[in-house]
């Protein structure tokens, strides 16, 4: 059954009322939210499109993988990780979508990430993550820059009502009805081959 999907806000010339969000606007008189940075949270949690995956596990992969990302706007990024038994996050896998592309870049098989890194330095894309300050220092880290520019849907979502920290299961749950599938959170994300409900899971947090 294809995804039900809410009506696009009303906006008036300034301002957009909250009408596809299920909290009020703290401390905004009338419950409204400057118009760009309401279409930013609209666009960026309502109206992903569902993006085949892809796998990269070689350099050629990803040379063609970001090919295609360079030529979008919006690049949407989050990470796996182990640090359990190490005192520095280590890195497992990348995951990375842009309208209909979306994939898994394996860090176990692709060392040599300059080209993916060039886009997240790229001022012409807006990396958006979610609760993104470990993703951004494990990238500072392995690349020597700061990955910029930055939205942030989870400081996003605090600044229009939803409280500080919000999970991004919760917040997709309470802004477009879908529950996603959180089962795989503790998951051990250094074995290989990954399983499908794995790579499923990873996939969900970017598209």
């Amino acid at each position: 059954m294809p995804r039900a999907r809410p009506p696009s806000p009303s906006c008036a010339s300034n301002t957009c009322p909250l009408s596809f969000v299920n909290a009020p606007f703290r401390g905004i008189p009338g419950g409204a939210l400057p118009l760009p940075a309401c279409r930013l949270v609209y666009n960026v949690i309502v109206t992903k499109k569902h993006a085949e995956a892809a796998y990269i596990t070689d350099n050629a992969g990803l040379k063609a993988l970001c090919e295609q990302l360079r030529d979008h706007e919006r690049l949407a990024v989050d990470t796996e990780f182990m640090g359990e038994d190490s005192f520095h996050p280590r890195l497992e896998i990348i995951q990375v979508a842009a309208g209909d592309v979306a994939a898994i870049i394996d860090h176990q098989a692709v060392t040599e990430l300059d080209r993916f890194f060039d886009l997240l330095v790229d001022a012409r894309i807006h990396k958006i993550v979610h609760a993104g300050r470990q993703d951004l220092e494990i990238f500072s880290v392995l690349s020597g820059s700061v990955p910029a520019p930055i939205f942030d849907t989870q400081v996003a979502a605090a600044m229009v009502g939803y409280g500080p920290q919000v999970g991004y299961a919760q917040l997709v749950q309470q802004v477009v009805g879908i529950a996603l599938d959180k089962s795989e959170t503790f998951t051990n994300w250094a074995q290989r081959p990954l399983t499908p409900q794995q790579i499923a899971y990873a996939l969900e947090d970017v598209r």
